[in-house]
């Protein structure tokens, strides 16, 4: 038998949310009235083959959800840094120098350098 969760899922609802007894009452009046579950596509040699495709492509860090968000944020520090009076100017290139001497932006490459570094 289908567990609830799944039934839940595949009518888009929120799995879990609710007591059991209401869940069940729930999924034997949808049974009793005859609606069948939303159809789904068969996977396909096609499907198969755009799969592997996708599998053996390298992904660019850019093309992520985080590489567009680290962009995002670069962007708008240039564009803060822009609009600032020069004092301001001033008083963040000091902090950014002082990072940049204190923090190991760039690890040299003797280190075993990992892809997280760079996040």
């Amino acid at each position: 038998m289908i567990g609830i969760e799944v039934l839940e899922m595949a009518r888009g609802l929120k799995p879990g949310e609710g007591k059991v007894e209401e869940r069940r009452e729930k999924w034997r009046k949808i049974f009793d009235s005859g609606k069948a579950l939303p159809s789904h596509k068969v996977w396909t040699a096609q499907d198969e083959a755009a799969l592997a495709k996708l599998e053996a492509k390298p992904v660019s860090i850019k093309e992520t959800a985080l590489g567009r968000l680290k962009e995002q944020h670069k962007q708008e520090l240039l564009a803060t840094f822009r609009v600032m009076p020069p004092e301001e100017k001033e008083v963040f290139l000091m902090e950014m120098n002082t990072l940049f001497f204190t923090v190991d932006i760039f690890p040299s490459h003797n280190n075993q350098h990992t892809p997280t570094q760079d996040i």
